[in-house]
């Protein structure tokens, strides 16, 4: 189960950002090494703010931040609740 959300919250989306890097390298020719660098830490700084933001997310529901590890349990917990505006499956 931990291993299923290390694969949805991290290797997913480096894969889906291998892909689209490749995509990029081949249809633009020209890449350099300084603009893959700076795409890289903009793909660390966009996951690390999502991290953040989800944790900061369960902490107004009462959680801690660290429950991010167990996102999948808390969401399944609230599964049942409606998508309005203040509920967890809302926010999140």
């Amino acid at each position: 189960m931990k291993g299923r959300i290390i694969f949805e919250i991290f290797i997913f989306p480096v894969v889906l950002f291998s892909m689209v890097f490749g995509f990029a390298w081949v249809k633009l020719g020209g890449i350099t090494r300084e603009w893959a660098l700076t795409t890289a830490l903009l793909f660390v700084l966009v996951m690390g703010s999502m991290v953040f933001f989800l944790a900061r997310i369960l902490e107004k529901h009462g959680y801690r931040k660290s429950d991010i590890k167990r996102i999948d349990e808390i969401l399944e917990e609230h599964w049942n609740e409606p998508w309005d505006s203040g509920y967890l499956k809302h926010d999140v």
